[in-house]
């Protein structure tokens, strides 16, 4: 409430310095005619007030200093000159029949300013007397012309009302339009701090949720939801306002990638605003368990595809103004391009994480996050194991058959792991022809099965171009069987590789240290 008082009080003073310029304008206007009716007739004092008069007003409209003196501080002053030297040249020229009696609404404006009618009636009636005592000194009571003096003070009420009530629509219209730039801007800096913040951001989560927050800024009674299409479906990942039993009955019957609700939306990628749901039967068979009737959906493009929708549902059958649409759509468009920056970072990363020979994980990543594996492991008393596989005589055999074969090896090797590994489990090569595996929820026992399957499988492939087969030997540590220490652990694999190497190689050894 204070910043809107506050608001308004600015705005008004505005417009009065504004009107206090005009003012200024015409004042000269009013000098150059006093000098036009004093003609050759006049006394030296008359032009010499006159003179002063049309210099002062064009000191205020030139030099910058006299003008803010004129318009803020000493506004009401300068109006009061106005009038004093207008009625003044009214008496020298003719009373009620000068052409002088026009500038007489000068000081009205200083009534006209502040929007009182009082003001504008206390005025008139001030400026009235003086014409009536001006025009009086002039011709006498014997000749005063009432019909003329009826007429300019009826003039002068007149124009103080109308005026008054012209710039009154005037400036309300201007304080209402300045009002709605004002949360246009209110509007675009919250859009603005969204985009920076949702840029920023390289997790999907923090980009729901800046996304929902950005709309309930924009207006608290929406209740939005962000979706995105998996497979097949629209699933919501976040929300505001949807009770839970609308999103299990969402979840039970999903908007679906082939809903002809969605086709405009899909194929045109502009919003769709449905203001009565009932006119959809598949959108009134979703939605029938639910209070919701007006859905709109913007759509979330990434890399000039559909990737999802920002729907904004309502459970009266109330229309968005095109400034909500706009701004919506803005906001959808600001997730996209978050979602599809994510999508390069994680495609970037994904890369950065991968052997470029092989396609498995490199050793960087490996040791990035085995050892949150490990932590994770004994925090929940997992058992985890590790193993370490380095190619028999690859160094002979690349010396044999040259690089290219020798490529095709471990691109094999690492095929064979790849089909062995489980979701949790991570394959990686550690370093020439050397790999790893680590066993998540694994004993002993188990890792040894695996690895016992990985050569084997080795064993029995035969390399493209080559009549040869490759062997592999391998070497295993389990947590917390043997250690609870991440590089203890690694230590732990490659001493059983040694022995495995000692051993005759082709052969898999565990917890031989």
């Amino acid at each position: 409430m204070e910043g809107n008082r506050e608001f308004k009080r600015s705005r008004k003073v505005a417009f009065a310095s504004s009107l206090a310029e005009v003012r200024i304008k015409l004042a000269i206007g009013n000098a150059f005619l006093i000098l036009l009716t004093l003609g050759a007739n006049g006394e030296k004092a008359d032009y010499l007030i006159a003179g002063a008069y049309l210099s002062l007003n064009l000191f205020s409209l030139f030099i910058p200093r006299c003008g803010y003196w004129a318009t803020h501080i000493l506004r009401i002053p300068f109006i009061i000159i106005d009038l004093a030297v207008t009625s003044y040249m009214i008496g020298k020229t003719g009373g009620v029949d000068s052409w002088l009696c026009p500038f007489l609404f000068l000081p009205l404006i200083g009534a006209i300013i502040h929007f009182q009618y009082a003001g504008v009636f206390g005025w008139s009636t001030v400026v009235s007397v003086i014409l009536i005592i001006a025009t009086y000194s002039k011709t006498g009571f014997q000749r005063f012309p009432a019909p003329e003096a009826i007429v300019k003070i009826a003039y002068l009420y007149g124009f103080g009302i109308f005026g008054s009530f012209l710039i009154s629509r005037t400036y309300r219209a201007s304080e209402e339009a300045s009002r709605e730039l004002s949360q246009w801007s209110l509007k675009l800096e919250r859009l603005t701090d969204y985009a920076l913040e949702v840029t920023a951001s390289s997790e999907l989560d923090d980009i729901f949720v800046y996304t929902i927050k950005a709309v309930l800024h924009n207006n608290p009674a929406l209740l939005p939801a962000l979706a995105l299409f998996e497979d097949d479906q629209l699933k919501i990942y976040e929300s505001s306002g949807w009770k839970q039993d609308w999103l299990d009955h969402y979840r039970e019957n999903p908007l679906r990638k082939n809903s002809l609700s969605l086709a405009p939306l899909q194929v045109f990628k502009e919003p769709l605003i449905c203001t009565d749901i009932t006119r959809h039967p598949e959108l009134t068979r979703i939605f029938s368990e639910t209070p919701i009737r007006t859905l709109s959906a913007f759509p979330i493009v990434v890399d000039r595809e559909v990737a999802g929708v920002l729907m904004i549902a309502d459970s009266t059958q109330g229309v968005m103004s095109d400034t909500q649409i706009r701004i919506i759509t803005s906001i959808a468009g600001q997730c996209g391009n978050a979602l599809q920056q994510v999508a390069k970072l994680r495609t970037v990363r994904a890369q950065a994480d991968r052997d470029g020979l092989t396609g498995l994980f490199n050793r960087r990543y490996f040791d990035e996050w085995v050892p949150q594996k490990v932590r994770e492991a004994l925090d929940r008393g997992f058992p985890l194991s590790l193993i370490l596989l380095d190619v028999d005589n690859f160094k002979k055999y690349n010396d044999s058959y040259g690089h290219p074969a020798g490529d095709i090896l471990l691109k094999t090797v690492a095929a064979v792991l790849n089909q062995a590994v489980r979701k949790d489990d991570i394959a990686a090569r550690y370093g020439g022809e050397e790999f790893v595996l680590v066993l998540w929820n694994a004993d002993s026992e188990l890792a040894t099965e695996i690895a016992e399957h990985i050569r084997t499988t080795v064993a029995q492939r035969t390399l493209e171009d080559l009549s040869t087969s490759v062997t592999l030997s391998a070497g295993i540590a389990t947590l917390p069987e043997q250690t609870k220490n991440y590089l203890h652990l690694v230590e732990l694999a490659d001493k059983s590789l040694y022995h495995a190497k000692r051993s005759g190689k082709n052969c898999v050894i565990h917890g031989q240290f």
